[in-house]
């Protein structure tokens, strides 16, 4: 009797059986963070196994390289996303000075508690501030329009 050699599954395969339990690793993440990211880890860590093509020695060890590999991603993305928006508040506060041709302004928005919004802006533009800005509406959508 001829066995039939074991053959690899193909990334289709791979991708069908692990997607479900990859997204949810990602949303349990990310979900808080940035709820957009979740799709990006999920397609991040199977560009990496079709990138790297890693070979396993079983099944068991390959789920474990698929749930290690997306938790690391996520992490990736929550570090990167953190710091790439992060600015210090003492960066804000000192600095006011404002690059030649541009001006400072600062928008309080009075809600329950006030909240100031410091902007730098080109001086040729001109802000017009909604009633909403100054608490005479009821919806605080579409608080600033910025015009040339």
């Amino acid at each position: 009797m001829i066995k039939a050699a074991t053959s690899s599954p193909t990334d289709s395969e791979i991708v069908e059986r692990y997607a479900d339990m990859l997204y949810r690793i990602c949303i349990t993440h990310l979900a808080a963070v940035e709820p957009s990211a979740v799709d990006d880890a999920c397609q991040n860590v199977f560009l990496k196994y079709v990138k790297y093509s890693p070979k396993f020695k079983d099944s068991t060890h390959e789920k474990a390289w698929f749930i290690r590999c997306t938790i690391n991603e996520c992490k990736n993305i929550c570090v990167y996303r953190f710091r790439r928006n992060h600015i210090p508040l003492s960066d804000i506060e000192n600095n006011t000075n404002a690059p030649e041709g541009y001006k400072n302004i600062r928008i309080t928005f009075y809600d329950n508690n006030p909240i100031n919004l410091d902007m730098v802006i080109p001086e040729n533009w001109t802000l017009k501030l909604d009633e909403t800005l100054r608490g005479i509406g009821e919806s605080p959508c579409n608080l600033v329009d910025i015009y040339r």
